[in-house]
């Protein structure tokens, strides 16, 4: 072995020395962090209700706010509830197509290639659909103009 190639060989120990007892020094440091975190922290399920509740924080900007939204349409007062509750009298069928037409931006051809249905019958689901929701929401209303 000539000299340089021995004085590479050297190096390239020495370094490799170096590298191992970094590694190992990062080991252990990260070994005393996480036993020292351990023996500071406590595990949520471990703490007592008592101590949960101190923890907790709760929102009470609306809390004062009990009236819900509504919507004034053509002189009625349509509220979220009774929207909702008229989305959900609908048939499954009459209600996939409300959603997907109206949410999800598909067209009528999109909806019928979904049900293999043709494309007036979707638009028949639609009208019929938006006939029960008002009949619903004139029901519900009392027919009453605000």
């Amino acid at each position: 072995m000539n000299d340089q190639t021995y004085a590479q060989w050297k190096i390239q120990c020495n370094f490799r020395g170096f590298c191992r007892s970094v590694l190992k020094n990062e080991a252990l440091n990260a070994y005393k962090e996480i036993s020292r975190k351990q023996k500071n922290e406590v595990s949520l399920s471990d703490l007592a209700e008592e101590n949960l509740k101190e923890l907790s924080t709760y929102d009470k900007y609306f809390e004062n706010e009990k009236a819900e939204n509504s919507f004034l349409v053509a002189g009625r007062e349509i509220t979220e509830e009774m929207l909702t509750e008229a989305l959900f009298n609908l048939s499954k069928e009459k209600l996939d197509v409300i959603l997907m037409y109206y949410f999800l931006n598909m067209t009528d051809v999109e909806i019928s290639k979904i049900y293999n249905i043709t494309k007036s019958a979707v638009h028949q689901r639609r009208k019929s659909a938006f006939k029960q929701m008002k009949k619903f929401l004139e029901e519900k209303t009392n027919g009453k103009s605000y």
